[in-house]
């Protein structure tokens, strides 16, 4: 007993011109979709990262002048009111008398004890930083202080991608200038 077997052969030969066009187009456009998605994405983390680098940095630098200004007797020295500004607080400590804020390399340092360190990122520039002196006196009560006021504008990134720039202000009043007497 002998069974017919018969072997079928498929019709199909492979894709017509037609259809292999729109499947390449169909590749390409999802391609060029994935890569146009992943450059936003890296255009928007470098926004996302300059912008942590510049606030890291000026609230370092903001705490610590605002810091050191309050707990100064005077001002000693200063270049007010130009763009590459320069203070020397009176520290009041018989270990280190003064420490200066300056500008140095486009970066924000501090001299204390003959000691130079910086204060920012070394990827943020200070594009300026403004210091101003105001003499405040009070006539009720016949006192007078000193208030100091700090600007300075930070910028993080490169010309070719995401450059980010933001400006900071900050005062205090330096508290051993001021004699209190009700």
């Amino acid at each position: 007993m002998k069974k017919n077997l018969r072997i079928y052969k498929s019709q199909s030969q492979g894709f017509t011109l037609v259809e292999l066009l729109i499947y390449v187009a169909l590749c390409a456009f999802l391609l060029v979709g994935i890569v146009n998605s992943m450059l936003i994405l890296t255009d928007a983390y470098r926004t996302v990262s300059n912008a942590r680098k510049i606030e890291r940095s000026a609230i370092t630098l903001m705490d610590r002048i605002i810091r050191e200004a309050r707990r100064s007797t005077g001002i000693n020295a200063g270049a007010f009111d130009v763009p590459n500004g320069s203070v020397t607080l009176e520290a009041g400590s018989s270990t280190s008398p003064y420490i200066t804020f300056a500008l140095q390399d486009n970066r924000a340092v501090v001299t204390e004890d003959g000691d130079t360190s910086p204060l920012t990122d070394s990827d943020v520039i200070v594009e300026s930083m403004v210091f101003s002196r105001y003499p405040l006196y009070n006539v009720q009560f016949a006192t007078s202080s000193v208030l100091l006021k700090v600007d300075f504008t930070l910028t993080s990134g490169s010309t070719s991608h995401a450059l980010t720039s933001r400006s900071f202000y900050g005062s205090a009043i330096l508290r051993g200038s001021y004699d209190f007497r009700p």
